[in-house]
């Protein structure tokens, strides 16, 4: 029997992409796009810091929709890059499922005398989740063009100058869409010496072949040591209110830090755990506008980068000598499909570009619909797939394993917020971060009631309980009246700025006098009771269906 594969293409890629770029809202991931600046919906760059700050890699995510003629884009640097390249989508796939905020329960148990309605089994056990190039033109008078050259979809151009508007007028000339607006921003950059680099599309590429770029970039004489930095003030003029930035930096140097911003510790009290952290985004947003000036970030991971070993780039899976006699379009997508290439990030957009009709397919296609498009060139098209899609990949995976350790900082910004671009530093002394929050569930029947119906107990992993009184609308007025930051610090200098623990202890203690479970019908009283129970494997999702059935 002929086996034929349901061609995913990049479906996959495009629902896990969903958590990190909102489908509903155009943006450009720090590109400027025509005469005004795209809405920037999200932000996330990978760092690596090398040899004490003397090598800094960045890999830029860039999201755009738009029509192809009006993308530009301008990015300042510290110094002239050294390399510029196609970047890898895969990494930031693989760096948002493994380390994004994860709320659960460690235990779920029921306590009293409880009817006999059972939970229904589908929620069993189950524990929910956030969760050769183009060659420079002819030097203008106050410009030096670097380099120029095509990058994957890309013409590129790296060049300096102090004086802004010859650097505009040379970028409108040869092709780049950038306005006195947008050079506004730029200017404080020229100011200070950095490089820019511009990229627009190529004539004949479109929007779908955008890529993330990677930039590498090695110390000076003038320069003798560069930084984990992102430009954000060029951000400003496109960005959405509470604009999400997410910035995953490598290292052999620790753990990393804002160095210009401050570092806040939330209040796991204000998230809501019977949801499991619905409005965890919510709660960052207040903590770091407790902050000064709202610049301050959250770590929500640091620790060993093993998490991530094969999981961007796997050499073992992979067999490319195998397509070289692969004519059939349908037997060479069976291929991809087979080995996992057929689902990475990007694949789709660039078979697309040679068969139109795989860009047009959707979840119902499969491989064998392409039988008897010819492939003239396999080989050619597999080393375009390896250079463009499996190399960034290769080199994404080796930034990954060959350092010690990896951070993972988290703020959400207004425009009227992006006044200081946000500096990193390292610090070996500080513990580990897990991205995963665990509690525990106490759910009180009474006598003869359901799971719940007498009260909610939720018991973090520090040892600090929450009662919630769920015979009626639980009263919240004190927890929303908490501060969302436990702490504000400044971590490089190891100074603690501002402690809110004592004072969300005593409104704690006030939350749980008004939500008071002692009256639960139970054969001790809650306070008593909840460090003696034994465990069962009950959720929450069922805990909310029986109520809603009790109801009835």
């Amino acid at each position: 029997m002929k086996r034929t594969t349901a061609l995913v293409l990049s479906s996959t890629a495009a629902l896990t992409m969903s958590a990190l770029v909102p489908t509903t809202a155009d943006a450009c991931g720090g590109l400027f796009c025509a005469n005004v600046p795209v809405n920037q919906a999200e932000e996330a760059i990978i760092f690596e810091v090398a040899e004490e700050g003397r090598e800094v890699t960045a890999i830029i995510n860039i999201v755009y929709q738009g029509a192809a003629e009006e993308f530009a884009w301008v990015l300042p640097l510290q110094t002239a890059p050294q390399s510029l390249e196609v970047g890898s989508r895969q990494a930031f796939i693989a760096a948002q499922q493994l380390t994004a905020p994860r709320f659960t329960w460690s235990s779920v148990e029921t306590v009293g005398n409880c009817d006999d309605v059972r939970l229904t089994s589908a929620f069993d056990d189950s524990f929910a989740e956030s969760a050769g190039g183009v060659p420079p033109n002819a030097q203008d008078p106050g410009v030096n063009v670097i380099s120029r050259e095509e990058v994957g979809p890309y013409d590129t151009v790296v060049l300096e100058g102090r004086d802004p508007e010859a650097v505009q007028t040379w970028l409108v000339t040869n092709g780049f869409r950038v306005t006195d607006e947008m050079m506004e921003m730029v200017t404080p950059y020229l100011a200070q010496g950095d490089t820019l680099v511009a990229l627009k599309l190529l004539n004949d590429k479109d929007v779908g072949e955008i890529t993330p770029i990677e930039v590498k970039m090695t110390a000076s004489e003038a320069k003798p040591e560069l930084e984990a930095c992102i430009p954000i003030r060029m951000t400003a003029m496109a960005a959405n209110t509470d604009m999400p930035i997410t910035t995953y930096v490598f290292t052999d140097q620790g753990r990393a830090v804002p160095q210009n911003f401050f570092h806040v510790k939330p209040n796991l009290l204000k998230i809501d755990w019977l949801t499991l952290g619905s409005n965890y985004r919510d709660v960052i947003s207040r903590a770091v506008d407790e902050a000064d000036a709202g610049h301050a970030f959250v770590t929500e991971y640091a620790g060993s980068p093993d998490i991530f070993d094969g999981m961007v780039y796997d050499g073992s899976q992979f067999d490319l000598g195998a397509f070289a006699s692969l004519t059939d379009l349908a037997d060479f997508l069976d291929a991809l499909q087979a080995q996992g290439i057929l689902r990475r990030a990007g694949v789709q957009a660039l078979l697309a570009s040679h068969y139109p009709a795989v860009g047009e397919c959707n979840r119902g296609c499969q491989a064998e619909d392409f039988r008897g498009v010819v492939v003239e060139d396999p080989q050619a098209l597999i080393d375009e797939i390896d250079a463009k899609i499996l190399a960034p990949d290769r080199r994404a995976q080796e930034i990954m394993t060959r350092n010690d350790y990896f951070t993972r900082l988290f703020t959400l910004l207004d425009p009227k917020e992006m006044t200081l671009d946000p500096q990193f530093t390292y610090r070996s002394d500080l513990e580990d971060v897990s991205n995963v929050h665990s509690a525990k569930l106490i759910q009180y029947c009474g006598l003869g009631g359901a799971p719940g119906e007498a009260g909610v107990q939720v018991i973090l992993e520090d040892g600090r309980s929450i009662y919630y009184d769920t015979s009626l609308e639980p009263d919240l007025s004190v927890i929303d009246a908490m501060p969302a930051a436990e702490r504000i610090e400044q971590l490089a200098e190891d100074r603690v700025v501002q402690d809110n623990s004592d004072a969300i202890g005593d409104l704690l203690q006030r939350h749980n006098d008004l939500n008071d479970l002692s009256g639960c019908g139970c054969e001790e009283t809650t306070r008593r009771h909840s460090a003696a129970v034994s465990l069962g494997a009950l959720a929450l999702c069922g805990f909310a269906l029986m109520l809603r059935r009790r109801r009835k």
